[in-house]
Order: C-alpha cells, then sequence, then structure tokens
C-alpha cells in the first residue's frame, strides 16, 4: 500500500488521548482536544470497527484503479475517485458506474488532474478539477464540460496543487506561489492570499482541505499546525491541531533542520529527532489521526465519541486487520486520502491485479 501514498512522505503515528469539544472559533484553542500519552491497545479492526461496511470496488477494463496519489470522495450514494488522469465512479456496492476523462490540450479538456471536487453547485452536481493554473467544470451526469474559472494570479505560471469548494462565494486553493493558500470568489478573483512558503512547511496532499464546523483546516506537513480559514469572517490564520507537546515537530523545527541539514537530509533529521504527524481525518469531533515516534514505532489514533484509544501499525502491530489480512500494513494513513459525508474512509489493497477494498466507518 505506500504505492498509494503518492507523494506523501514516510510515516505515522501515535498516541493515547482524551477529546472533548473545542471552541471551533477560538484561533488559541487546538481544533481537536487531544492528548498524547503512548499506551497502544490490542484488538482486531473488526472489533474496533464493528459496524464499519466493506466495500470491494468492481474491477474490470473500463474501472481499473491505479492507486498512486488515489483521491476518493463519497457524495449522495456514488464513490467519486481520482484514478491517475480520470474521475472514476462507482455506485455504493463498488459496481462500476463511469467515468470523467478528458485528456487533451484543446477546450473543455484538462493536461492533468491536480486535485477535484465535487460540487453542489444550486442543486445540480458538477465534477471541478484543478489544471495548472485554471478549474475545469464538468457536469457529474452527463461528463460534459460545463465552462472554466480562470483565477487571477499575480503570476502567470502559478499552478493550483489543491481545491476545495467550500460555499457559493469561496474557493480555497494551494498554489506553487509564494504566498501558498488562497480564497477565490467563483469568478476566479484571488480575495486573499496566506502563508509565505518554503519547501520545509509546504506539501501535497490528495486531501488538503477538510471542514470541521464553521472552518476549513488545511494541515501542515508533519507539524502540529495547520492553516485555518474561518468561513464566517473570511480570515485566515495559523492553529494547533491536537494539544501541544514538546516532542511534537513545528514550523520552526522544521525551518530550522532545513537550514542546518539541506534538503536532502533535513527529513531524516526530523524523523529521528520528532514525533511527526503523518495525517489526520475528522468527522465533526471525530478524527482519525496518524503519527511515528523517532524510535519507529507507528500509531493509529481512534477518537469517536469523546473517548480515544490509539494502536500501532506496521512491525509490531496492536491493530489486527482480520477484514483484508492481505492488505499492506500501511492501510491506517490511507484515510488523508478521502473525503466521506458521513464518516471514514479507509483504502486496502487486496489482490495485485485487482481493485482496492474501501473500508467505510460511519
Amino acid at each position: 500500500m505506500k504505492k498509494i501514498l503518492g507523494v506523501i512522505a514516510v510515516v505515522t503515528i501515535i498516541t493515547f488521548i482524551g477529546c472533548k469539544k473545542t471552541n471551533e472559533n477560538n484561533p488559541d484553542e487546538p481544533l481537536f482536544d487531544i492528548t498524547f500519552t503512548e499506551e497502544p491497545l490490542v484488538t482486531k479492526l473488526s472489533q474496533l470497527f464493528p459496524d464499519a461496511r466493506l466495500v470491494k470496488l468492481e474491477t474490470n477494463d473500463s474501472s481499473l484503479v491505479g492507486t498512486r496519489n488515489m483521491k476518493v470522495i463519497w457524495r449522495d450514494g456514488v464513490f467519486y475517485i481520482r484514478s491517475l488522469n480520470e474521475i472514476i465512479m462507482f455506485d455504493a456496492d463498488g459496481n462500476y458506474l463511469d467515468k470523467l476523462s478528458h485528456q487533451g490540450g484543446g477546450p473543455g479538456e484538462y493536461e492533468r488532474i491536480a486535485d477535484f471536487d465535487v460540487v453542489d453547485n444550486n442543486g445540480h452536481k458538477e465534477v471541478w478539477i484543478a489544471n495548472y493554473g485554471m478549474i475545469l467544470r464538468y457536469d457529474a451526469e452527463t461528463k460534459k464540460h460545463i465552462a472554466d474559472i480562470k483565477p487571477q494570479f499575480n503570476n502567470s505560471n502559478t499552478s493550483i496543487w489543491n481545491m476545495s469548494y467550500v460555499n457559493d462565494s469561496s474557493i480555497l486553493v494551494t498554489s506553487n506561489d509564494e504566498l501558498w493558500i488562497k480564497v477565490l470568489d467563483t469568478d476566479g478573483n484571488v480575495r486573499h492570499e496566506f502563508m509565505n512558503i518554503d519547501f520545509a512547511n509546504s506539501s501535497e496532499s490528495p486531501v488538503a482541505f477538510r471542514r470541521h464546523g464553521n472552518l476549513v483546516y488545511c494541515p501542515i506537513i508533519e507539524t502540529n499546525t495547520a492553516v485555518v480559514y474561518y468561513i464566517d469572517a473570511d480570515t485566515l490564520g495559523l492553529r494547533p491541531i491536537i494539544n501541544p507537546n514538546e516532542k511534537f515537530v513545528t514550523m520552526k523545527d522544521h525551518t530550522d533542520a532545513y537550514e542546518s541539514q539541506g534538503m536532502m537530509g533535513f527529513g531524516k533529521y526530523i524523523r529521528e529527532n520528532f514525533i511527526t504527524f503523518h495525517g489526520l481525518a475528522n468527522h465533526g469531533n471525530d478524527v482519525l489521526i496518524t503519527f511515528a515516534t523517532p524510535e519507529g514505532k507507528h500509531y493509529l489514533g481512534v477518537s469517536k465519541g469523546g473517548e480515544t484509544k490509539f494502536y500501532t501499525f506496521d512491525e509490531g502491530a496492536t491493530l489486527e486487520n482480520d477484514l483484508v489480512p492481505t492488505a499492506d500494513t500501511w492501510y491506517p494513513v490511507t484515510k488523508i486520502a478521502s473525503q466521506n459525508d458521513k464518516g471514514f474512509i479507509l483504502i486496502m489493497e487486496g489482490d495485485e491485479d485487482e481493485n482496492p477494498y474501501l473500508l467505510i466507518i460511519e
């Protein structure tokens, strides 16, 4: 399953925790009230998520899914899956439905799918695709091209890495521009820009933006920090993801290590000296989070109903995958590649020549 991670770096997670509701609009509070403590429990995946649903995606010549940089969105009974340069659609039982594929350089075509979103635009479902410096809109049912959104970037060479439709007046994007995160209106005008970018504090992820109540957050690679967009206030800021701990790598640690160790050595230095975040997904205040410790232990934290427990995975795992025993042991990190309106999705590969399984946790 390591190949599914695409641009995501090595790793994973950590600890035990207690989680209660936080004030989501207080910039001084963590997004999730989670306190780290290293006490892994032992259980089977089927016991941890007894109500989870395992979906096997149909395998045929039209539906083959490439798991590198795969992204899954579950909306209104349909799985929309980015597979290489196409969006493949499956029903709730994993049966193949259709695909959106308009590769090319002409009108209504894209050269690459940097990111995509499924948008309810005035009651009409659309698929929006980020392609270099523009966003293409397609009808989700007919797959026909509707229109383009051409952002008014200051630099004509600016490319969109990630995007998220917020509402009918706001789109969030990350870019390769000096100011990393931007707020656009649906006509492409740039309303806000935030955060000077450098190699040590930026990264791409299959799902960069996640919703939490009346805000949208974007975790910064490996750190306990996120860029947060407050929808009502229409403002951007930085905020801790969970309760701070001196063992967690900070943005300053990342920058200092990059300056002292260089591009080739700073990542190894960080992982050998700090607890590093691999990824986090939430549904309301319920959270799945993964960390790595300098000792090489990998943890999955599960916070549900106000209680959080941690389990190790990979070598010496305390969490046994009895649902798909042949799956790669790194499947817990795949939560960062999905969006589910009702809960969480984990991606697990089965046999080599078949499509993966989706574990739907609600």
